[in-house]
């Protein structure tokens, strides 16, 4: 039987690649970008509590009515609820357009599958089929469901984000994306290596299914010839190489998820020890300063999901490169 390296088409761009699913998308398409426009309001909502903070620092705690903070109090909590809601919304607007998707392409591999001649079924791998008819096409659905949306709102909300801390201070937000540049660099570095080691990965765990599907089938050929142990050897040499695999891409992850979470906060404190300064110099407001670092606070979540959200669509497009 031809093994999977040697059957796998070349690999061609994200977009394109990830493009390839939309013929599949229909009408859903539309519940999807409604879940992407829902996140948009959500992250914007979430971005509006810095700025009725920054007026709450500058405006009633600076005067001597302590009734005016409540209406400011009473608009902050306003906006995180509706952010808890429009979160919700998301959920609920991208859940059914996800698995109507992820049932046509499933229907469109099995019709292929089924026409294809006795020919091509006794050249491939059996395994190889299985898992590419359902593994990969359940990653299709999770990044459909989750990863593109979240990918594509978070994206927006970080590049929002970003625009609305030069408002209030060119100079730390000058400062918070000089920081912040060593994140581009291992981003790229993490797609780079991440992109083989998802399809290695998904290719071997391929050949197990084989082993395993062959191995139920012929367990009586394997015990008359005394060919178990053979057979066992060979199953584990195989896990072993899919658990290598997977313990590098956890080790890929990591990296970049510890980059992400280190660098910010590097920013960070130098953003604090510079807009002390320059609140000691009358150049930003107590309630500027304040919003500035509630705005990076917003930002950190959507700035730590980058490194599982692009894992995600990397593992996705793989895995429409195998179907």
């Amino acid at each position: 039987m031809p093994s999977s390296d040697t059957e796998s088409s070349p690999p061609i761009g994200a977009i394109p690649g990830l493009a390839r699913v939309l013929p599949f998308a229909g009408r859903d398409v539309y519940g999807l970008i409604a879940g992407m426009v829902i996140s948009l309001i959500s992250s914007g909502l979430a971005l509006g509590i810095p700025i009725a903070l920054e007026a709450l620092v500058d405006g009633p705690l600076r005067g001597d009515d302590p009734t005016l903070v409540w209406p400011a109090v009473g608009l902050i909590a306003l906006l995180g609820m509706l952010e808890a809601l429009f979160i919700y919304l998301r959920r609920v607007a991208v859940l059914t357009p996800g698995t109507r998707i992820d049932s046509r392409i499933r229907n469109a591999v099995y019709d292929h599958l089924q026409n294809l001649p006795v020919a091509f079924h006794d050249k491939w791998q059996s395994g190889q089929l299985l898992s590419r008819a359902h593994t990969d096409v359940s990653l299709m659905r999770r990044w459909l469901s989750y990863g593109a949306v979240m990918l594509v709102g978070n994206s927006i909300a970080i590049v929002l984000g970003i625009a609305i801390l030069f408002t209030w201070s060119p100079t730390l937000a000058i400062l918070f994306l000089i920081c912040s540049i060593p994140m581009f660099i291992f981003g790229s570095r993490f797609r780079n290596r991440f992109t083989g080691l998802s399809r290695a990965a998904q290719d071997q765990w391929g050949d197990v299914a084989t082993s395993v599907e062959e191995s139920v089938h012929g367990i009586r050929v394997l015990r008359s010839f005394g060919r178990g142990d053979d057979s066992l050897s060979r199953f584990a040499e195989r896990t072993a190489r899919g658990r290598n695999l997977e313990v590098a891409k956890g080790n890929a992850r990591a990296t970049l998820g510890f980059w992400l979470e280190w660098i910010p906060d590097f920013a960070l404190a130098a953003c604090l020890l510079v807009g002390v300064w320059l609140a000691s110099e009358g150049d930003l407001t107590t309630g500027q300063l304040f919003a500035f670092f509630a705005t990076a606070a917003v930002l950190a979540g959507p700035i730590e999901s980058v490194g599982y959200l692009l894992a995600l669509t990397l593992e996705a497009q793989s895995g429409l490169d195998r179907i």
